[in-house]
């Protein structure tokens, strides 16, 4: 059975973090918290076609956690992806390529549309500025 569960390939750990200044809109809407692992996700699918140029489909174990070590308000993701996917005819491409630069920057474009999609206009210019600020 652990065979049909489980590909033989390399796997990879992701930490995704929000900046300080955005953590307020997790934790006055908890529901946001559902939509970052999708962002997450969403991110993994776009960077494996921007590095390949295929659709890929990854394997995921997603994690989230809502709280640091001090049992602060820390909404993170801890995801354990293959270094690769399988394209639509089902067949694995590895690839081992992961830049920490363009991950924060897929992820953050994720991360910033979800909230602008779910907050108010005043929110959104507070969003707006921060992202002129974490992006840089």
């Amino acid at each position: 059975m652990m065979e049909r569960l489980l590909l033989d390939v390399p796997h990879r750990q992701v930490v995704f973090t929000i900046p300080k200044m955005l953590r307020i809109f997790f934790k006055y809407n908890r529901k946001l918290l559902s939509g970052l692992c999708l962002c997450g996700k969403e991110f993994l699918l776009k960077y494996f076609k921007a590095v390949t140029g295929r659709e890929l489909t990854p394997r995921i174990i997603a994690v989230l956690q809502s709280f640091g070590s001090k049992i602060n308000l820390y909404p993170h993701l801890h995801f354990l992806t293959t270094e690769g996917g399988e394209d639509p005819d089902g067949h694995f491409h590895k690839f081992s390529r992961f830049s920490e630069d363009l991950i924060a920057k897929f992820f953050s474009r994720e991360v910033f549309s979800m909230l602008l999609d779910s907050t108010g206009s005043r929110a959104s210019m507070i969003l707006c500025s921060a992202l002129i600020v974490v992006v840089r």
